[in-house]
């Protein structure tokens, strides 16, 4: 069965806490404007990935298309999907970092679209490792506190990290040019 994606998907897990939506074959809602997510998702411990750079990759091509309905449908979701994005991150939904594009390793983009909806730098780098490993119960506790307080490295945790020559937190693009990457506990991309 395919399922579709959409702003009424995300409108859909901030009313139930549900992601998705009914099978493709059933009708399509009209476009709905874009509220504030309840706060259901988030006592559920729902995540949300939002693939936008994925989404707002394709909106250039999709606009010059012609028009018609699933054209409408596409450019009605994918450019209010970064503020229905950024309600859920305000309602304590965690957001997730994560695409499904080609090539593959395009975290950083998504990271950078993530702060483009309106998560502040340190969230959007959260969604892409700390508040990542958390979910997935890698690394329960921050070095400073619960979950998505801060980040860093655990005793006793796998060495996991990525250099910066500066705080990617002021500047996004810093993530493109990491100096080192050690993966449990081994250098695997030497300093330059």
């Amino acid at each position: 069965m395919r399922y579709r994606s959409s702003q009424a998907s995300v409108l859909n897990l901030g009313r139930t806490g549900r992601s998705g939506l009914p099978p493709a074959s059933q009708s399509r809602p009209p476009p709905i404007p874009v509220p504030a997510c309840s706060p259901l998702p988030a006592e559920r411990g729902t995540a949300l990935t939002p693939t936008l750079s994925v989404l707002l990759s394709h909106l250039d091509d999709v606009r010059g298309r012609p028009d018609g309905p699933r054209k409408d449908w596409y450019l009605g979701g994918a450019t209010a999907h970064p503020a229905l994005v950024a309600a859920a991150a305000e309602a304590g939904v965690t957001i997730l970092a994560g695409t499904d594009s080609r090539p593959h390793g395009r975290v950083a983009d998504e990271i950078r679209a993530l702060a483009a909806a309106g998560l502040t730098p340190h969230q959007a780098l959260a969604a892409g490792s700390w508040a990542a490993r958390a979910y997935l119960g890698v690394d329960p506790v921050g070095p400073v506190g619960p979950v998505g307080t801060g980040g860093g490295l655990t005793p006793g945790a796998p060495a996991d990290a990525v250099v910066y020559d500066a705080d990617p937190r002021t500047d996004l693009a810093l993530l493109d040019a990491p100096r080192a990457v050690i993966l449990r506990g081994r250098l695997v991309r030497a300093p330059r």
